[in-house]
């Protein structure tokens, strides 16, 4: 059984944690499609999944969320162009230890401007 201090504690993380979620911006775009590149086998997809990117501001307590950064996305198998915030939909690969590096997709990549950065 926990003592009330660890009680107070865990119950302070979870609602910073909430607070936390709660000022994110809406997204009211429709979701975006990554496409893949030429010459990429589809069968290594097993499923796809939705990320939502967002763009912020700031650091620690003065970081804010903007809207309205131009992205680009591009790994070795997907790319897309979106404004944040966005969702994405991504493939999601099937991993098996027969594949080359496991089935594991390279490393995802996101470029973003916005006020001319």
């Amino acid at each position: 059984m926990l003592s009330n201090i660890p009680k107070a504690a865990f119950g302070l993380c979870t609602v910073l944690a909430l607070s936390a979620c709660a000022s994110s911006l809406e997204v009211t775009a429709p979701e975006v499609q990554a496409s893949y590149l030429a010459g990429f086998d589809q069968n290594r997809v097993a499923r796809s999944r939705v990320a939502t990117v967002r763009s912020f501001t700031g650091r620690d307590r003065a970081r804010a969320e903007f809207a309205g950064a131009q992205c680009q996305m591009i790994s070795g198998e997907v790319t897309a162009q979106f404004v944040t915030p966005a969702k994405i939909i991504l493939p999601a690969f099937v991993q098996n230890r027969h594949l080359e590096n496991r089935g594991r997709p390279t490393g995802l990549r996101i470029s973003c401007t916005a006020n001319g950065r």
